[in-house]
């Protein structure tokens, strides 16, 4: 059986084991893109999305990606071996074949099965053994230990991205630089308390292993708060969603809000980010364009407020981190003309406190010469 260990984690009888990857610091700058449900089925979103991705880390070397969940639509990688990797193959391998990083990634409702329907996460179900076919370093289904290393190394600046999933929750440590907690939220939907309350106690006991690092993010595939039409805030998802997104909802307030710098999820189809939001201490991103998109809600810009901004257009989000100051460009990747950039600049004097942010860049110097 695949891991059958992992099942301790997501059956929600107890905490999920902790799974710690640890990379170097590349120096004193961190550089890191993030897309999620970019595994869709004959679009030509996933390819130029994946273009302009591998272009961004050729102009700049990147260390990582976030991979945020739905990554093989409609219904996660078969049990078909052969199938599994001519999926892989198509959805991952082809579209970022220029993106020489880690892509370090987390699973969504569809990556359960189920046409995306969310019960495959009941009980240790089929739908569960298809979430745990994405585990692996390297490949999905490899657990090798002796694969780790390759997923640990930051920018591996030749060959074929490389995918890392170690677990259905984890977190990666970037030197003394970053700390990244990735949170599988589809069990929510329908477990309730039994899923909410040992995830939340994970999530909170990482974050705070953290503590001292200068910037925490978490990365999820649902979202608190959202302006896409198709499932909008958590607590008021479609009805088909279990519980509506209100345990998704409690995770969040009671973790990332108040302990994370950034909220990073997907879910919706399109771009967001809400530096500040009522709801959330943290920053709230939603980069779930690299492969399929959805309209945004009519209220959308009200939403996200002054300094926030939502698009229904492909693309990935742009992130690079030094000690006391972050850069995030929302990257639109249109289908007809080249690819717009919109910044935002986070700053903070010591790592218990809040980022302030400002549109704009923190003028960074270039990452180019620093390897």
């Amino acid at each position: 059986m695949l891991l059958a260990s992992a099942l301790v984690g997501c059956t929600g009888a107890a905490s999920p084991t902790p799974v710690r990857l640890a990379l170097p610091a590349p120096s004193d700058e961190l550089h890191f893109l993030v897309v999620g449900d970019a595994g869709a089925i004959a679009r030509d979103v996933q390819p130029r999305v994946g273009q302009a991705m591998a272009s961004a880390c050729r102009a700049s070397p990147c260390d990582l990606v976030l991979y945020l969940g739905d990554n093989f639509y409609k219904s996660g990688l078969p049990e078909d071996r052969d199938e599994r990797s001519g999926m892989f193959a198509s959805r991952f391998l082809g579209p970022y074949c220029g993106v020489h990083a880690p892509f370090f990634a987390i699973v969504g409702n569809h990556d359960y099965g189920y046409l995306g329907s969310s019960v495959g996460t009941l009980g240790a179900s089929p739908g569960t053994e298809v979430a745990l076919r994405q585990l692996g370093y390297g490949v999905p289904g490899v657990t090798d230990p002796a694969e780790r290393p390759v997923c640990e190394t930051g920018w591996l600046g030749s060959g074929p991205p490389r995918w890392c999933m170690p677990s259905l929750d984890y977190s990666v440590r970037v030197g003394a630089l970053a700390g990244f907690v990735g949170v599988d939220t589809t069990p929510l939907l329908f477990r309730g308390e039994q899923t909410l309350v040992p995830l939340r106690t994970y999530v909170l006991a990482e974050l705070s292993r953290m503590y001292a690092l200068p910037w925490r993010f978490v990365f999820a595939h649902h979202p608190l708060r959202s302006a896409g039409s198709s499932h909008g805030d958590a607590g008021d998802y479609p009805l088909y969603e279990g519980d509506r997104g209100g345990d998704v909802r409690n995770l969040h307030r009671t973790t990332a809000c108040r302990h994370a710098d950034i909220l990073f999820t997907g879910h919706d189809h399109h771009l967001e980010i809400r530096p500040r939001d009522p709801e959330c201490g943290a920053a709230i991103v939603i980069s779930g364009a690299g492969g399929k998109l959805n309209p945004l809600r009519d209220d959308a810009q009200s939403q996200v407020g002054d300094l926030g901004r939502a698009v229904s257009e492909g693309g990935f989000f742009d992130v690079r981190v030094r000690a006391h100051s972050l850069d995030i460009a929302m990257v639109e990747v249109p289908a007809a003309s080249p690819p717009e950039r919109t910044s935002w600049c986070a700053t903070k004097a010591t790592s218990s406190a809040r980022a302030s942010w400002a549109r704009g860049d923190c003028k960074l110097p270039s990452l180019e010469a620093r390897r």
